[in-house]
């Protein structure tokens, strides 16, 4: 029994203490509910104060948070600058399509990507390595770009009154960002512009730009012709206006560009608000543009000594049957040779820094005309003489080596002779082929210069130089003369050369691409260059021939070479020159006379009928200067970038005796003779 009763008992104090255990946490649980419901209406009280409270001024306005920034949605093509969305390759030239690379003088390299050149009509995508290899921008190159209305230019700086682009007021600036200076330069609009197409505004340099330079160009204050401001490009208002972009290009040159606007704003007062087009580009350095050619051309002359040897094929006496030609020879002279194959189009073999590398020694024709004596003339000098744009080395003039008895000595300019139009017609399909082109022009420079040396030394001594027993012809002077290509490329061949050291250049001009634009030469291969084949857009075509293919031409351009004219670069030669110009040239534009004569620092000849803005007069008592002269036939062209509808301008050097005259004392005496006695008109 009394163990039954304790059990109870213990039972019983179990159950109470659960109980209790259960009553404590149910108590605690109605105590959190309770608390929850006060503080439930504590706040129901609160929020309803809140409500009844007046907004902040900037919750009604949302000015109280940050706002989502908005970006500013550009047009984006890969391998374009995107700041100009008119055309992939505008503004030219610009450091949009240059990259760092050490290995290179500049510091910089070309990159045009496989889209960036716009492709043609036979082929999409247009690439040009050889490009890609230098390290600039031509110092001869076209600058350039456009807007989407076109601007009026009766303010601006044009070919007859350059002076107001000297003045930080001018609508276009130029300027070296290396000391400041602003550059001479005109502006004009594109007069071979579609019918509903944007048109190129055209910066014009008015001689050679330095090399390993950079240059800033500006845009401001131009307005249409119904007197509206020229917009700049949203993606330059969003620069200038500090807003972002979608754009990784421009957000990759912001600090670029405006540290490009700072430095006009401070330096050359511009105002901000008025900057329409703003951008930079980069020269090349002589390394690049002529190191090249240097290198082949001294390759060149060590292999031949003296000269290899020559052959000769006929010779025909009297030639012409007209008493001015006593004999006629043509043969071959052995030349090391850089092309990979004799046949156009063909490259230069180039090694992996884009210097040539020999192939093998191959036979170049030749034509040497001599001719009839006269006043017993007995030691004629040799003139090589460069013939026209197309043409072939023919002996040369003919009279005017009677006249003046002087022996004519020709070769082939090649990749402008008459066996290169069809190659010529390939680039217009593809530009690529420029490189081609190119080595032509390159490997036809190296065979003038083998020419002089070979027939200064090796050959100075055939048989067909006597007559009587008496040698005739004095081969320790031999000299350069030309007449239209053959006067543009004078200056690169006498610069190359160590035994030309001067020359007559009668209708002379650079660069190319300034000549192509204007030239009546070239009419029919520009209508070719606009066919559906090629290409139909004139914005593509400008940017093509007046601007790229320029850096392919420099090898053989006197922009190139005028720099060094009186020495100052290991490797080219210091000459001297007299230049015979026509007013109203339709094929080598008078425009381009004016560049190459104050690229090379020319003076002028006081009797001449033109003086070029930015060139001195010539003192007679200078004997070292080259001179230029210009003649009036009373002939006319037209200003804009067109071809004039033909007049006998380009071919009036060959007529008057003024010409030859001055030409041939220089060459045959090297001295400056004013023929024209105070007047060079007709």
């Amino acid at each position: 029994m009394v163990l039954h009763v304790n059990h109870f008992d213990k039972t019983m104090r179990s159950s109470i203490k659960t109980i209790l255990a259960i009553l404590t946490v149910f108590s605690m649980v109605l105590s959190g509910c309770t608390e929850a419901s006060i503080d439930s209406a504590e706040n129901d009280e609160n929020n309803d104060e809140i409500n009844d409270m007046p907004l902040p001024d900037c919750e009604l306005n949302d000015s109280c948070f940050e706002p989502e920034e908005q970006l500013v949605m550009i047009p984006h093509s890969d391998g374009c600058d995107n700041i100009n969305p008119i055309h992939c390759m505008l503004p030219f030239p610009s450091d949009a399509f240059l990259v760092d690379d050490e290995t290179k003088v500049t510091g910089k390299r070309i990159d045009y990507s496989p889209t960036s050149l716009p492709g043609s009509g036979s082929k999409s995508m247009i690439e040009i390595p050889l490009i890609n290899q230098m390290d600039g921008f031509s110092t001869s190159t076209q600058i350039m770009t456009a807007f989407s209305t076109s601007p009026n230019l009766d303010m601006a700086a044009n070919q007859n009154n350059i002076i107001p682009s000297m003045s930080i007021q001018h609508q276009t600036l130029l300027v070296n960002l290396e000391n400041g200076d602003l550059i001479e330069h005109w502006v004009e609009l594109d007069a071979r512009a579609e019918d509903g197409e944007e048109v190129i505004l055209h910066i014009r340099t008015i001689k050679h730009l330095e090399y390993n330079t950079e240059y800033g160009v500006l845009v401001h204050g131009l307005s249409d012709n119904s007197g509206e401001m020229i917009q700049p490009s949203d993606a330059l208002t969003a620069i200038i206006n500090g807003d972002s972009t979608d754009s990784t290009d421009i957000e990759n040159r912001r600090i670029g560009i405006n540290n490009l606007i700072d430095y006009f704003i401070q330096e050359k007062d511009v105002k901000k608000s008025d900057i329409q087009a703003i951008w930079s580009f980069s020269t090349n350095s002589a390394e690049s543009a002529l190191g090249p050619i240097i290198q082949m051309r001294d390759d060149a002359l060590e292999r031949i000594g003296g000269g290899i040897g020559c052959t000769i094929e006929s010779v025909e006496e009297n030639y012409g049957e007209d008493n001015l030609t006593l004999r006629r020879i043509t043969g071959t002279f052995t030349t090391p040779q850089y092309t990979l194959s004799e046949y156009t189009p063909t490259l230069i073999n180039r090694d992996e820094n884009r210097m040539p590398v020999f192939v093998e020694n191959r036979e170049v024709p030749f034509i040497m005309t001599i001719p009839h004596l006269q006043n017993d003339t007995t030691d004629m000098p040799i003139t090589i003489w460069g013939h026209g744009f197309l043409g072939l080395g023919d002996g040369g003039p003919r009279g005017w080596a009677h006249t003046y008895q002087t022996a004519m000595l020709t070769t082939d300019i090649t990749g402008f002779s008459s066996v290169d139009y069809d190659p010529i017609s390939f680039a217009l399909l593809d530009p690529n082929y420029f490189s081609h082109h190119s080595a032509s022009l390159e490997q036809g420079m190296i065979n003038h210069v083998v020419l002089a040396r070979t027939f200064s030394d090796t050959c100075s001594n055939l048989t067909e130089f006597y007559e009587d027993d008496l040698k005739i012809i004095n081969t320790d002077e031999i000299h350069w003369g030309g007449y239209s290509l053959g006067g543009i490329v004078g200056i690169p061949v006498m610069s190359l050369s160590p035994d030309i050291n001067r020359g007559a250049l009668f209708a002379g001009g650079g660069p190319y691409t300034l000549i192509a634009e204007r030239s009546g030469a070239v009419q029919g291969l520009y209508y070719a260059f606009s066919l559906d084949i090629s290409y139909e857009n004139q914005m593509d075509r400008a940017v093509i021939m007046s601007a790229v293919i320029q850096q392919l031409w420099d090898v053989v351009d006197p922009d190139a070479y005028s720099a060094y004219l009186n020495g100052g670069y290991s490797g080219l030669h210091e000459h001297q020159f007299v230049s015979l110009n026509s007013i109203g040239d339709q094929v080598v534009p008078i425009l381009s006379a004016d560049r190459m004569i104050r690229s090379s620092g020319a003076s002028i000849m006081d009797s001449s009928v033109y003086h070029p803005v930015e060139t001195s007069t010539w003192n007679e008592n200078d004997t070292s200067s080259s001179v230029a002269v210009y003649f009036d036939g009373n002939f006319t062209a037209p200003e804009e970038n067109i071809f004039g509808p033909g007049n006998g301008a380009h071919g009036y050097l060959w007529y008057p005796s003024e010409p030859a005259e001055i030409a041939f004392q220089f060459i045959l005496d090297g001295e400056i003779y004013d023929a024209c006695n105070g007047n060079c008109t007709n």
